[in-house]
């Protein structure tokens, strides 16, 4: 993510591409980290894919939140975006953004980030996460697709629930019964990113490797989460990027 710079709404600016910085990747390791330490003990069976899996889950999973609320704070929404990053009592239970449009319609969306890599040919969104999201009334998707690690991101046009009410449903894994709906990678650029990709060719700007150390140095900090932390996490995007970058440069 590029420094903090003043609201410059575009219209239609969503699909938009996004340059990232390492920043922005470690910051979403700290933050996933948190998350994992509060998460774990109420974490179900189904979606447990072991520490590896988990923690690549919650670090892409943060790191579209970080992405896609940047996106929306500073090219699409006419006022706040909301949104909460971390709960350390547990998992969040609420859209991951909500804000209102200069027409004064307001929008409930999911962020959700796509790992592009080559064996990766189906976007995805987790059938058992799809109805919690219809349960908090959310009004659509937006996907965050980069590369492990990458120098870019795509932000996608919002991707209306009840399109992904109709997407099929397949099972990923077939050795964990925790299906996902899904389309074909290349329909999902072709409808919602007007083509835009990322290079499976790029150079990451942080290796996994370190993403899932910075994870774990942070998942033994929890109880460092004060109300000033909580606070710099539900303001922007940028908020919480800077104290997440701070806190490391503390912790380690």
């Amino acid at each position: 993510m590029a420094p903090e710079q003043p609201s410059l709404r575009l219209p239609d600016a969503l699909p938009f591409e996004l340059t990232l910085t390492a920043g922005a990747w470690e910051a979403a390791a700290v933050i996933a980290g948190l998350r994992l330490a509060s998460n774990d003990p109420t974490r179900t069976r189904f979606r447990d894919q072991g520490t590896a899996g988990n923690v690549r889950n919650d670090v892409m999973g943060v790191f579209a939140e970080l992405v896609g609320r940047y996106v929306l704070e500073r090219y699409v929404a006419a006022g706040p975006v909301h949104g909460v990053l971390l709960d350390t009592t547990g998992s969040v239970d609420e859209v991951d953004a909500s804000y209102q449009t200069d027409d004064g319609a307001w929008h409930r969306i999911e962020l959700k980030g796509h790992l592009r890599q080559a064996n990766y040919t189906r976007f995805a969104i987790n059938d058992e996460a799809h109805r919690r999201s219809m349960r908090r009334k959310a009004t659509g998707y937006v996907g965050v697709i980069t590369s492990p690690g990458g120098p870019a991101a795509v932000v996608s046009a919002i991707v209306p629930v009840g399109a992904v009410q109709d997407w099929p449903v397949a099972h990923l894994n077939p050795e964990r019964q925790d299906p996902a709906r899904v389309m074909p990678l290349t329909e999902f650029r072709n409808r919602y990113t007007r083509g835009l990709d990322v290079s499976l060719d790029a150079a990451p700007l942080v290796g996994w490797p370190r993403l899932v150390r910075v994870a774990g140095l942070a998942r033994e900090h929890l109880a460092d989460v004060d109300a000033a932390a909580l606070a710099a996490l539900s303001g922007t995007a940028v908020d919480a990027r800077d104290w997440a970058v701070a806190c490391l440069r503390l912790w380690r």
